[in-house]
């Protein structure tokens, strides 16, 4: 996987990309505003190669994304200091999760918070790599 791929991945995810490490024990709404997010883990998937699972530096990937539902704005700052945005198309409040999607550089991506642990779990589909990151999401520590 090269940088430039990485590159697209960061944008399209915002990254999207902050997720912060302590989650409150209160629940998790979508009305709330500005979530803090965590990566703690990512996966890239090639066609016809097997999946390689990391942390998210080595895909290139930023660790903190800042989610921000009232401006339709996924945050982060990439590895060069630039930052890194996406915006929210959709957001679906459903019993238990949140569920956001939106495309950046003409990718796809999507993610799912549950409300009450804080657990997330997001995709950005390529047609040559797929990335999938597994965090923790923190509503009300950001503003």
């Amino acid at each position: 996987m090269d940088s430039g791929q990485n590159f697209v991945f960061l944008k399209q995810l915002g990254l999207t990309a902050g997720l912060l490490v302590t989650f409150a024990a209160s629940a998790v709404h979508a009305n709330e505003g500005v979530a803090i997010c965590a990566i703690e883990q990512a996966i890239a998937c090639s066609p016809f190669s097997e999946c390689d699972r990391n942390l998210p530096g080595a895909f290139n990937i930023p660790v903190l994304i800042k989610l921000d539902t009232a401006s339709s704005l996924l945050t982060s700052v990439g590895t060069d200091g630039q930052e890194l945005t996406s915006e929210i198309y959709s957001v679906v409040e459903t019993e238990t999760a949140i569920v956001l999607s939106g495309v950046d550089a003409d990718h796809p991506w999507a993610a799912s918070i549950v409300k009450d642990t804080g657990r997330m779990a997001a995709t950005v589909i390529q047609p040559d790599d797929t990335f999938i990151v597994f965090g923790e999401c923190s509503w009300g520590l950001a503003k």
